[in-house]
């Protein structure tokens, strides 16, 4: 399992599936890993863009918790497989599947998390355009969703996969979708864009765009789709991750704590904060070893004395004591 991740955080999914898939071969000496092995091949089937495979193994998650009589967990992977399932062109299993989410949602539970929550939701608004199930843009732009949010493989993937992904998500009329739904095509459009090394400013016009149809779409009734899906929080997550490119590291914190105001109300908010919080560690980890680099850096005669480093520190702990308080 571990040869596994290690090639799937490489970006060598076809390496990934191969050591999984001699790892299931032990799901029997370890039965109670059984639903981490079957959904990390279902994610390196995905990244690989591999449907069919990956809908079978998000099936088969669900079944270690049905037999071991647990129900979390178990909708997220059937909408899972759902979504696959449409790419695949098997509409017929993914309507099945569907269908087992909603028998979920009257099950006596509490505590579901958040992306149970979610699969029923977004289940019940395609189980509502049954005669519509197809491989569609806002399928498309759910398991890209998953990918990133839940997953966190979107990034992991080969720019192979990411070109066809690119390609699919700009193969869209937008005259023919709602304000929500462009936002999100638009952002993910922006997204894959900066993954495969595209300019900065055709990163950011497409971004610019995303936040355009979000304010229009504030003032419609796919308001609450927005809130709901994050997409805000990931227009700035991205915008961020281009000004840290660009070296602008204020921008990019301002980004990220919009990112975290924005992603509260969202189903997946704590993976969203996350997401900001972490990358608010790599800008000041950069902005450290740049720091560093300064003392270290040159001739022995060209590097400041003891006093100066002592007043560089005092300036920078001041720096982010006033971070804090703003």
């Amino acid at each position: 399992m571990l040869k596994a991740n290690l090639a799937g955080l490489q970006g060598h999914s076809e390496a990934a599936l191969l050591w999984i898939d001699e790892c299931a071969e032990h799901i029997k000496e370890a039965p109670v890993l059984g639903i981490i092995i079957h959904a990390q091949r279902a994610k390196f089937a995905l990244m690989d863009l591999q449907w069919a495979e990956a809908a079978i193994s998000f099936d088969r998650a669900a079944s270690v918790n049905i037999a071991a009589e647990r129900r979390s967990m178990v909708p997220t992977c059937f909408f899972a497989a759902a979504l696959c399932r449409m790419w695949a062109n098997d509409l017929r299993a993914a309507h099945d599947n569907l269908q087992r989410v909603h028998e979920y949602v009257v099950l006596p539970k509490k505590n579901w998390p958040p992306s149970d929550e979610q699969a029923f939701r977004k289940a019940q608004s395609y189980l509502d355009n049954t005669g519509q199930i197809s491989a569609t843009l806002p399928s498309l732009l759910d398991l890209l969703e998953l990918l990133e949010v839940k997953l966190h493989a979107l990034r992991r993937m080969s720019s192979a996969r990411l070109w066809s992904l690119f390609t699919l998500v700009n193969a869209v009329s937008p005259s023919s979708i709602s304000p929500h739904v462009e936002a999100r095509r638009l952002r993910y459009s922006g997204e894959l864009a900066r993954l495969l090394g595209k300019p900065h400013e055709e990163v950011c016009a497409r971004l610019e765009e995303a936040q355009a149809e979000l304010s229009h779409g504030r003032s419609t009734r796919f308001a609450g789709d927005i809130s709901k899906d994050g997409a805000e929080a990931l227009v700035h997550y991205s915008m961020a991750e281009v000004r840290f490119g660009q070296g602008d590291l204020a921008s990019a914190r301002s980004c990220c704590r919009a990112m975290q105001r924005s992603a509260l109300g969202a189903d997946f908010w704590v993976n969203l904060v996350f997401k900001a919080h972490n990358l608010e560690q790599r800008i000041d980890r950069w902005e450290r070893a740049e720091g560093a680099a300064c003392f270290d850096g040159g001739s022995p005669s060209m590097r400041p004395s003891s006093a100066s480093r002592s007043r560089w520190r005092c300036c920078a702990c001041r720096c982010r004591r006033s971070r804090k308080t703003e």
